[in-house]
């Protein structure tokens, strides 16, 4: 039973100071200059229209919930999530806009849509962590082109899905981290922060 326990506490313990080992510090007085900076981007499309805007930040908020239903380890509220995402999204013609940016949008929120639909559908919490991964990746598309009327950051998980890594989006500075909850929190770190126009 020790051996047992040892060896879990072992495994923990080196997860832990391995995801440590790559976090990022926020803190202002830190002296460790081998930490990361996170690099500053802006939003890519200028003359974003209002209406677009707006429901760029729903469809963000909404990722937000079901980030935030991940990092509490909540399988149902990440579904319920997905489905306010597929809500804004069927609420919303983008027909009118100009060509540009409809091409960015359509091509956004297809891939939003897919990963929505997946999670809504999904109880499985594993399951639902590896298509947040690529639900992710197509929501920093929307964002970064259409911004989200706040600064969003964007973070990174090296041992998330198996050690592939991961990234999610965040509307805070904190590291909370959704493909691991409570088990590893803090694990990552900002790799960029997506300022607001």
């Amino acid at each position: 039973m020790k051996k047992v326990l040892t060896l879990s506490l072992l495994s923990v313990s080196i997860l832990f100071s391995a995801c440590q080992g790559g976090s990022q510090k926020h803190s202002a007085d830190t002296e460790d200059t081998s930490e990361t900076v996170a690099k500053n981007v802006k939003q890519t499309l200028a003359n974003v229209d209002s209406t677009v805007s707006a429901k760029t930040q729903e469809v963000f908020d909404h990722y937000i919930h079901v980030k935030t239903a991940l990092v509490n380890s909540d399988a149902p509220e990440a579904q319920n999530g997905a489905r306010a995402i597929l809500s804004v999204i069927d609420g919303f013609d983008a027909s009118n806009l100009p060509a540009d940016q409809k091409a960015e949008y359509d091509n956004s929120i297809s891939g939003i849509r897919t990963n929505a639909q997946a999670i809504s559908g999904e109880s499985n919490l594993e399951k639902q962590r590896t298509t947040f991964a690529e639900l992710s990746k197509h929501t920093y598309n929307l964002v970064k082109a259409f911004g989200a009327n706040r600064t969003i950051y964007n973070d990174h998980c090296p041992m998330a899905l198996n050690d592939k890594g991961a990234m999610w989006l965040s509307d805070e500075e904190d590291i909370k981290n959704p493909y691991f909850g409570k088990e590893m929190l803090e694990c990552g770190s900002v790799e960029e922060v997506i300022k607001a126009k």
